[in-house]
């Protein structure tokens, strides 16, 4: 029973692995848990006290002989080729009846039985006369007889070879069985209560830290209060950054917009006008909305929401739930490991199964080497007698073969019984060696052909299961040492990922991020510090927004000079250059370097207006102001003042352009945008008439900010005019300077609050432990210690115990050479006794010197 707890633990190592995925146990840590932690402590100084690492130096060698004693790895074969446990049963017996391999296995019982028929039939020639057949007189010379006493000698160094491969045998059980219990001893103290290098938190403390963290968790515990005042009290830093984002993202739809880029009409027509400063403001908005997600406030705002977002609501409750899950399977691990280590660390069957190899091992092995040794003796006796013997003296020999007679009797009782004890140890090595050469060839590809054979379901869990038996237990790399929770799986939301993914990527590493955001903006912030209203983008934009006139930045597209109604303005010197005026009612020149590399020319030219555009129309003729165009800056003329054709066609194309010119500025088909209140009524941050716009009071708290009832932003679209459109756009210089330099005074009141109280209560309560955690549940450990039992069960005991079979097995074989030898001997020296003792008249009986009647 001492070397069968590996093979109990193999059992428990592919069940507890199975079992890791659905583990529900809820049991947690026990007192009982805590006092077996501590009995693992003291069963490890106990059994590891003055133990030191066999040497291995022949493991090859020790596997092949493992190899051989196992059948040749029948027992794996059949488990990997059958398809069910039946199959296994039917493949094992196939194995049984093959004459050849039952021959090898079984030989010694065989010869053990065949060995007391012979020695049946060899008595009869002792006590029947009859039953021996060729009596006669034989001289052998002293040639023969050296012959003979060298045999013997031979096989007495043969014996003496075969005593040291059983002591040597007995000494590797020993050293097997001594590390086979310190290191499964360290393995239940280190999985228990863990260890420092390589580095593993141990079961317990893992669990009693996730416990901790479901603790810190719950909805209603102090830290959980403490992060909601946090973030109830910064809550002002996210809604400016959303004013600000938001506000961006209404202009950047205005100026990206089809109907303010390409006016139409209502009825779809187009204008024929294209807005070429809407592009360049969509640019200045993109780098300007980049600064502001790279900026101080952002990362403020983006560390508070990421740990809202993971603390918070269901997300907390979700987390709570992984923590539980991660739980399960490391309490469920603990708990098998439990079942397993108990009872060898808390009885005291380790220390009493070590004193046995020393009291019976040691006893048993000697034995047999001391009955080869006084059969050999008497061996040696009837050896040198017959060598030395005087065959002139009447009485020649009748110690001799008395000598011979009792050597080759008691060498086939020794025969016997070491036979028949090395055949059933024989026996035993076939599973013991099987069980070895799995252990320590174990790896997915076996753990699959058990899955399939004994129908495990250990694929129910895809392959964290095979992950964990390679990178645990069979890691080519002696020095890896994987985190056991990137190797447990988990359903997320009906999809597998691993713990690690769910509780350190998805949480940690995420609010870890935004953390470090605030860092890194701070760092990269130059020399406006964490000012986002004096940042270099936003003031680009807004110097530009401020130079910009939207309408006298929409001049006509390439399809006027070429449309009929307009063309014949090309042909007069004065009309040909208004083919090219904007919107805009007066003339516009751009400063803003952006504005200007918008313009068709590329330089900062002139733009003309509507007003100059008429005048110069004005020149052909008299000017008169079409009903309904009362307030529109430009007029048409009669052309009256021009005689020629080409002119009149000229100032037609005029008053057609001029017609155009007039629908562009009035048609109520631009789309705008604005903030909408909870009632959805419009409403701005400006201040306007009675609105007072924005305003912050001395609690740092804003007013008139348009904020809604849920506390985001709304924007609505309407139609609007173009100089409605252009209005607005200016407006955008202020808005933009309100919003940006809201997020400068909130990124000053809640940067204390959020980069250090927030970062340090979050740090210390769940992302430190997160860590302990992530980094502590290793598995490198069980590599190295399960080779250390394989090493010592494997390598030193079973082989140790196969050495003691084949030294067993050979001091019988040997022993019975040496009997049939003995038994010539014998029957040479008895025959030639007995006719010898014939010539004077009285022949002696066979075994005793006692007269008998002369035949």
């Amino acid at each position: 029973m001492v070397f069968m707890r590996p093979q109990l633990l193999l059992t428990a190592l592919v069940l507890t692995v199975r079992n890791v995925a659905d583990a529900q146990s809820q049991s947690r840590i026990t007192a009982d848990d805590l006092t077996t932690a501590e009995q693992a402590k003291a069963k490890k100084t106990t059994f590891c006290d003055g133990v030191k690492e066999m040497d291995l130096g022949d493991k090859d060698n020790r596997k092949k002989r493992l190899e051989v004693a196992s059948g040749n790895r029948f027992l794996e074969a059949a488990i990997r080729e059958a398809s069910n446990e039946d199959e296994v049963a039917t493949k094992i017996q196939e194995k049984a009846s093959d004459f050849q391999y039952t021959s090898v296995v079984a030989g010694p019982l065989v010869m053990c039985f065949l060995s007391i028929f012979i020695y049946c039939f060899c008595c009869w020639t002792a006590c029947c006369k009859c039953c021996r057949c060729c009596r006669k007189s034989r001289n052998p010379g002293p040639f023969t007889k050296l012959v003979f006493a060298f045999l013997v000698a031979g096989l007495m160094c043969g014996l003496g070879v075969a005593a040291i491969l059983a002591r040597a045998g007995l000494a590797d059980a020993k050293d097997g069985y001594n590390l086979m219990t310190c290191a499964m001893a360290d393995f239940a103290h280190v999985t228990l209560s863990g260890q420092t290098t390589p580095p593993f938190l141990g079961l317990l403390p893992a669990i009693q830290e996730l416990e901790n963290l479901e603790s810190t968790l719950d909805a209603n515990s102090d830290f959980i209060t403490q992060l909601r005042g946090i973030i109830d009290s910064t809550a002002v830093i996210s809604e400016s950054v959303l004013l600000a984002s938001t506000t961006f993202t209404m202009l950047a739809d205005m100026m990206n917009d089809d109907a303010n880029v390409l006016p139409k009409e209502s009825t779809s027509t187009s204008l024929q006008h294209k807005c070429e400063a809407c592009q360049p403001i969509g640019r200045l908005l993109s780098s300007a909305s980049a600064a502001l997600d790279s900026g101080v406030g952002s990362a403020l705002a983006n560390a508070r929401e990421e740990v809202k977002k993971q603390l918070d609501g269901p997300a907390l409750t979700d987390l709570r739930s992984s923590m539980s899950s991660a739980m399960s399977p490391i309490d469920g691990f603990k708990e098998s490991l439990m079942n397993l280590f108990e009872p060898f660390i808390k009885s005291s069957t380790g220390e009493n199964a070590g004193k046995n190899i020393d009291s019976m091992g040691l006893p048993a092995v000697a034995s047999i080497i001391v009955l080869a040794i006084l059969i050999v003796m008497c061996a040696c006796c009837t050896a040198t007698c017959w060598l030395l013997c005087d065959r002139k003296r009447r009485n020649e020999g009748a110690y001799i073969h008395r000598c011979a007679c009792t050597t080759w009797c008691c060498g086939c009782w020794y025969i016997w019984l070491v036979f028949f004890f090395g055949g059933i140890m024989a026996i035993l090595c076939v599973p013991l060696a099987g069980t070895c050469l799995i252990m320590d060839d174990l790896d997915s590809n076996f753990l699959r052909d058990m899955d399939t054979t004994f129908k495990l379901n250990m694929s129910g869990s895809g392959d964290m299961i095979f992950n964990i038996v390679d990178e645990c237990f069979s890691n080519p790399d002696p020095n890896a040492n994987p985190e056991l929770l990137r190797l447990i799986n988990i359903t997320d939301n009906g999809t597998s990922v691993t713990m690690h993914h769910k509780i350190v990527v998805s949480t940690k590493d995420q609010i870890n991020s935004a953390f470090n955001r605030i860092t890194s903006a701070s760092a990269g912030s130059g020399s406006t510090g964490q000012s986002m209203s004096t940042d270099s983008n936003i003031q680009r934009l807004r110097t530009t927004i401020a130079d910009l006139q939207t309408d006298a930045m929409l001049l006509p597209d390439s399809s006027v000079a070429t449309d009929s109604n307009y063309a014949a303005m090309s042909s007069n010197a004065g009309l040909r250059d208004y083919l090219a005026s904007s919107g805009a009612c007066d003339d516009y020149t751009p400063t803003s370097s952006d504005l200007v590399s918008a313009m068709p020319s590329g330089t900062p030219m002139p733009v003309k207006g509507i007003r100059s555009f008429a005048t110069q129309l004005g020149s052909m003729g008299t000017g008169y102001t079409p009903i309904g165009w009362s307030g529109f800056c430009g007029q048409k003329v009669t052309c009256s003042l021009v005689a020629s054709p080409s002119d009149q066609s000229a100032c037609a194309a005029g008053n057609s352009f001029m017609d155009l010119k007039y629908r562009l500025r009035t048609v109520n088909t631009f789309k705008c945008r604005r903030f909408v209140d909870s009632t959805g009524r419009a409403c701005d941050i400006l201040p306007s008439g009675g609105n007072t716009g924005m305003v912050r009071s001395s609690s740092g708290t804003y007013s008139g900010d348009c904020v809604r009832s849920d506390r985001t932003w709304k924007v609505e679209t309407y139609a609007c005019t173009l100089s409605d459109f252009t209005t607005l756009v200016n407006q955008f210089n202020q808005i933009i300077n309100l919003v940006t330099q809201r997020i400068d005074d909130t990124t000053t009141d809640t940067m204390t609050q959020i980069s250090q109280d927030m970062k340090t209560l979050v740090n210390t309560k769940i992302l430190d432990k997160i860590d302990t955690v992530a980094a502590g549940v290793t598995c490198g450990f069980m590599g190295s210690m399960w080779q250390r039992i394989i090493d010592g069960f494997c390598y030193g005991g079973v082989n140790g115990f196969v050495s003691i079979v084949a030294a067993y097995n050979a001091c019988a074989a040997l022993t019975l050479i040496l009997v049939i030898l003995i038994y010539i001997v014998w029957r040479i020296t008895f025959d030639n006794y007995q006719f010898r003792s014939g010539q004077n008249g009285d022949r002696p009986s066979l075994l005793f010197n006692v007269p008998i009647a002369k035949e």
